[in-house]
């Protein structure tokens, strides 16, 4: 009995061990995949040129700052049309324009997605709303380059969940350059200076309802 008493004992130890030994596994590789994200994040790091940022500051003063403003819609050029100029300025041969269509694809889906949830504030959800159904489908052939810096603002959030290897991410950045410095060789053309009074846009009643901040 004594040596039946032993055993169940040993096996409470030896359970009790392996117990521990998987929590301390668990932990190490929870541990190891928050520095696997950090690092990431610190890797896709973007430089937006200083005059993106400060069109973004302009962006924020408009929307937030009492007059309140909100950005016409449909913009002209839109951010498809932006793109497509882009893309064209490229040049270069069927593979390498092949190539820039699959980031710009990328970046679309990525804007489409994001610009209901992410890239409004709570008053430009009304003027949203108040799109056709085919805009709202493809918001990329409504709004302009306001928006889209946004979605560059919130890009490093969004690349660090993905499954993109050290070289794509390299990559990734390259082309992001190239596109800022294309939108800050033509800032003139594709941002607005001022915009339009929330007033005048969604009502007096929506304009005073207005709040200035994302949700």
């Amino acid at each position: 009995d004594d040596d039946d008493d032993d055993d169940v004992e040993a096996e409470k130890k030896i359970g009790s061990t392996s117990s521990s030994k998987k929590k301390t596994k668990n932990i190490s590789s929870t541990c190891t995949k928050v520095k696997k994200e950090e690092m990431k994040r610190k890797a896709i790091k973007l430089n937006l040129p200083r005059e993106l940022k400060s069109q973004l500051v302009l962006d924020w003063e408009q929307i937030t700052l009492e007059p309140r403003k909100l950005v016409p819609l449909p913009r002209s050029p839109s951010i498809h049309q932006i793109f497509e100029q882009f893309i064209t300025s490229r040049g270069g041969n069927r593979d390498t324009q092949k190539k820039w269509r699959e980031f710009i694809d990328a970046l679309s889906l990525y804007f489409n997605k994001a610009i209901s949830k992410l890239l409004l504030y709570r008053f430009e959800k009304i003027q949203f709303s108040k799109l056709d159904q085919a805009e709202q489908h493809n918001p990329i052939t409504c709004f302009g380059a306001e928006h889209l810096l946004r979605l560059f603002a919130k890009l490093p959030e969004f690349l660090a969940i993905t499954d993109l290897s050290p070289s794509e991410i390299s990559i990734t950045k390259s082309r992001l350059s190239d596109l800022f410095k294309y939108l800050v060789a033509n800032r003139d053309a594709f941002f607005l200076s001022h915009y339009q009074l929330s007033e005048s846009i969604l009502g007096k009643a929506l304009g005073k309802r207005a709040s200035s901040s994302y949700s």
